[in-house]
């Protein structure tokens, strides 16, 4: 998850408009630039998020990275599916149920505890 995020974080902030545009991410074309620069760092945090609490056990309250990517792929779903853009939807709920399944791994099944 963490690899997607931040793959796509770093697409969003470092390509051109056009360019994203082309590679089959039409709805950027709709939104404004500023929105999708500001994306692509959000989405580089989170992937980080998700993976330095496990890796340092340094804050692992910071989790709730998986539950902001839930809610960013709630938000994702609505977008293609009022753009009739039903081929990604699956890999929108895929990363969905990917996010919960972290959120709920970490707060239930397996939390991190603090150093």
């Amino acid at each position: 998850m963490a690899l997607v995020y931040g793959s796509a974080g770093s697409m969003k902030l470092l390509q051109p408009i056009d360019v994203l545009v082309a590679s089959g991410l039409t709805y950027i074309a709709t939104m404004p630039e500023l929105f999708i620069r500001f994306v692509g760092p959000m989405e580089i945090l989170d992937a980080i998020r998700l993976i330095l609490p496990t890796l340092t056990r340094i804050l692992p309250k910071l989790m709730p990275a998986a539950v902001g990517l839930s809610i960013v792929q709630v938000g994702a779903l609505i977008l293609h599916a009022s753009r009739a853009e039903f081929v990604v939807l699956p890999i929108n709920v895929a990363l969905l149920v990917l996010a919960l399944f972290v959120v709920w791994g970490r707060s239930r099944k397996a939390p991190i505890a603090s150093r």
